[in-house]
């Protein structure tokens, strides 16, 4: 649509033109946007794809494997994923897992109650990228008999994942960057005790790993460190 239909259809082009010095055109660009967002209703084919990031929120699938199961090809799960985020419904994410660059739909709040779904409780605090990680994790942990708790609470400290087989126990704290590592690392040991025979700091790529396990070690002293192993994820 042209700046002056749009201008027509809703009248405001003039009262952004009234003060100078002021980008009123940029922000008329932006509510006719909004109004065009706001206005538009989700194909079929991108409720489907919703349906199925929202039935794998706690183990979030890639764009590639969400479009295999909404029986899409990967040009139509694009625009499906795109209209989606054009209707406020979902969100698109993009990260780095190993040497490859994962996108994830995430249902944003409107498109859970679209589907007459409340937020899903104690599926994780993190993004997509998070929850794909600690989803992976949890799988490696459960095939080597382990039994696997997501965000449990110990001590006062929320642990991403927590393993147990037997009398061992096993922390495993997601880092997708360095900005909390330092700060969970003390947290996790904090809560530990001699049950606890390793906490796991797992990091999607190796460039984020070594920034976590520098700013980690840079705060805990040596001997503090003897409880930690550090992996990426597909390190495991």
């Amino acid at each position: 649509m042209s700046p002056d239909r749009e201008a027509r259809e809703y009248g405001t082009l003039g009262a952004f033109s009234a003060k100078p010095g002021v980008p009123w055109e940029e922000v008329y660009k932006v509510l006719c946007r909004e109004r065009r967002q706001q206005k538009r209703t989700p194909s079929q084919r991108a409720i489907r794809l919703l349906q199925e990031a929202t039935r794998h929120y706690a183990s979030p699938k890639c764009l590639k494997d969400l479009a295999s199961l909404a029986g899409q090809s990967m040009p139509e799960a694009s625009y499906s994923s795109r209209e989606l985020e054009a209707c406020g419904l979902g969100k698109r994410h993009s990260d780095a897992i190993g040497r490859t660059q994962m996108v994830f739909v995430e249902p944003t709040t409107e498109g859970l109650e679209f589907q007459g779904i409340s937020p899903p409780a104690g599926m994780g605090r993190g993004g997509p990228g998070h929850r794909y990680c600690v989803s992976y994790v949890e799988t490696h942990l459960q095939r080597k008999g382990f039994h696997t708790t997501r965000e449990t609470e110990i001590g006062g400290k929320r642990i991403d994942l927590l393993a147990v087989k037997g009398s061992v126990k096993v922390f495993v704290e997601v880092e997708m960057s360095d900005e909390n590592a330092a700060r969970n690392a003390a947290a996790d040991l904090a809560a530990s005790d001699a049950s606890v025979k390793q906490i796991a700091v797992v990091c999607p790529t190796r460039k984020v790993l070594l920034q976590v396990e520098k700013a980690v070690k840079a705060a805990l002293a040596p001997q503090a460190l003897a409880k930690f192993a550090f992996k990426t994820v597909l390190e495991l």
